[in-house]
């Protein structure tokens, strides 16, 4: 009997370490996400100019041919 407790205290132990780091290991995850979000730019910047690009146009009057809208 005395075998059994000590071998279910350890599992408990083993299991109380395992989820205290996964805490520690997602807060450590969710920082890193929102520094890399903080990083990130959508779009050109204010006042820059787009650069040309060529799209083919699939509806209307030019339908099928290659043109730029830019």
């Amino acid at each position: 009997m005395l075998r059994f407790t000590a071998i279910l205290a350890a599992l408990l132990f083993s299991a109380g370490l395992i989820a205290a780091d996964k805490e520690k290991g997602k807060a450590g995850a969710d920082k890193e996400k929102k520094e890399k979000h903080e990083k990130v730019e959508s779009g050109i910047g204010k006042g820059k100019a787009c650069a040309a690009f060529q799209v083919e146009d699939v509806t209307g009057p030019n339908k099928g041919k290659q043109l730029c809208y830019v």
